[in-house]
Order: C-alpha cells, then structure tokens, then sequence
C-alpha cells in the first residue's frame, strides 16, 4: 500500500513474502557479504565487482565526495531547531554554487561524457 511498484531489472520487492533483491541478490546476502559501494556498484553497473574494480570505483568515489568547506559553514548557519529535511534540501541546492564546473549551461554538454 502506498508503494510505487514498476517491473525493474534492478530491484524485486515482494512484502508479503518479505522477499527484497537488488540485481537477483538477496538483501540478507548484501548485507552479511558486501559493503556500501559493492552494493551501489552492482545497483549501477548490474553485477558485484572484482577486487580491480572494486579499488578503480572506490577511489573515483572518494575523488568525487570532496565536502567543501563553505558547505559546512552553511550548514551550521542554519537555526538550532531548523527541520534537518529542510536543511538538506537548501545545502544540496547550495552545492550548484561551489562546483559551477559541473553547470552544463556553463561548460557545455561535455560534462556528461565523463563516467
């Protein structure tokens, strides 16, 4: 009830039968045997990765979650009681700001050719 439901090649989902898999993987497997981005690499590429490009994956993550600083500041600008939603969504839209690399309209279409 309330759930979206769609045929998909990533996900199954069946809550009667308490049965949720991504990419034919059982979640309880997932969780015993695979880590965060393990998962999020077969969610994207459709199969679990070898060692190589589990480390080729990792490290292009962590080249991309560079926080800058004026994020945190904004962050903190914030109210005390402000709703953390509300936060989220004014900082994600504030992230445009401090990358503007990334703006097509200012570098061109290019941008998306780069995996």
């Amino acid at each position: 009830m309330n759930t979206i439901t769609c045929t998909s090649s990533i996900s199954y989902i069946d809550g009667d039968k308490g049965i949720l898999e991504y990419r034919g993987y059982p979640i309880e497997v997932l969780a015993e045997r695979a880590n965060f981005l393990e998962v999020a690499f077969l969610v994207i590429f459709g199969e679990l990765p070898t060692p190589q490009e589990f480390n080729t994956f990792s490290k292009k993550v962590m080249e991309h979650t560079f926080l800058h600083t004026d994020v945190g500041d904004l962050m903190k600008s914030f109210r005390y009681d402000a709703h953390p939603m509300g936060m989220l969504c004014s900082t994600i839209s504030a992230l445009s700001t401090v990358h503007p690399e990334q703006n097509p309209s200012l570098v061109g279409e290019t941008v998306y050719k780069n995996k």
